[in-house]
């Protein structure tokens, strides 16, 4: 592979991130003028609303005379149709940036393609030459794909304990839902409960809302459950900790539920609410430590990746030379 052909090739990847970045940038400017439009499109025919009450008689104004169309406009009138026009301006000229930047960059993943062949070809010309080059190439090319796994294990955990710490928390707030209805139904148990023609409130409303909650409950504890399992599974594969906390969620059983239902009184209630209670704090346990685990690997895994960058780089100047 000829040099040129190679430089040419990451010349081109380069320029369309170069644009697709700038494409990035120019929507957000685009998007904020486009509301900027629009709100001053709104205040300019509040203003000419009221330019036009103000000006028309009230006798005119009865009868259904329009004002005189030749009459200059109000100040306020004036500024808005200027300040429009001019961010009306700089979104025809945004827009067309965006489209040049746009169609640049739609052709990224083309001269990635191109560069990924320009580069296989360069790196096997250069070890076909069995210089000192070829020995360093070959040395690259082994700490790099080490690095890279490294890098890719790093993320991967991090990102199935992300994953984890949302699957816990939802579990914590639908089980928070069933605590509150579940104190709810002991405060009423214990003071007769309130009354609202057949319905009690205490033992029949308060007591559904618990078990409709803890049923919604279910399948979220069982996604933090199977994430925490995913999550132990891919530290092994690293090789980190083996311990990290599982939670021990200890829902009510289908037998305490009927129990609770068919024997409804405060000492029952009393243990639903202390079973909620303790999954609750498990999950909080479980999710602490997840964050923990967080905060201790992405400092390794952002050094894993400068170092995958630096040997890119190492590679990329060794290939040009």
């Amino acid at each position: 592979m000829d040099l040129d052909e190679f430089l040419a090739a990451e010349a081109a990847v380069a320029e369309c991130e170069r644009a697709r970045s700038r494409a990035t940038v120019l929507h957000g400017e685009l998007a904020a003028e486009q509301e900027t439009c629009q709100d001053l499109r709104r205040r300019l025919d509040d203003a000419r609303r009221r330019s036009t009450r103000s000006t028309g008689s009230f006798i005119g104004r009865i009868f259904g005379r329009r004002p005189d169309p030749a009459a200059p406009p109000s100040p306020d009138v004036a500024a808005l149709t200027a300040e429009l026009s001019a961010h009306e301006r700089a979104m025809q000229r945004l827009s067309g940036e965006f489209a040049s930047a746009r169609d640049t960059a739609a052709v990224l993943d083309a001269a990635r393609d191109r560069l990924d062949a320009a580069t296989s070809a360069r790196a096997a010309a250069v070890a076909e030459s069995g210089d000192d080059r070829a020995r360093r190439l070959a040395s690259l090319d082994d700490e790099l794909a080490a690095a890279r796994r490294v890098r890719d294990d790093l993320r991967a955990v991090i990102s199935s304990a992300l994953r984890a710490v949302g699957a816990l928390d939802t579990a914590t707030d639908r089980l928070g839902t069933a605590a509150g209805w579940s104190i709810v139904d002991v405060a009423s148990e214990g003071s007769g409960g309130f009354r609202h023609g057949s319905a009690r409130f205490g033992g029949d409303v308060a007591g559904r809302a618990k078990y409709d909650a803890l049923d919604g409950a279910v399948v979220p504890i069982a996604e933090a459950h199977a994430s925490l399992l995913s999550l132990r599974s891919e530290l092994a594969d690293l090789g980190g900790p083996g311990d990290l906390h599982h939670p021990n969620v200890r829902m009510p059983s289908s037998a305490l539920g009927t129990w609770d239902v068919w024997f409804d009184n405060t000492f029952s209630d009393l243990m639903v609410h202390d079973r909620i209670t303790s999954s609750s704090a498990e999950l909080r346990r479980a999710a602490s430590s997840v964050d923990e685990l967080i905060a201790e690997l992405t400092p390794s895994a952002e050094a894993a990746g400068a170092h995958v960058d630096s040997l890119e780089h190492q590679r990329s100047a060794l290939l040009r030379r």
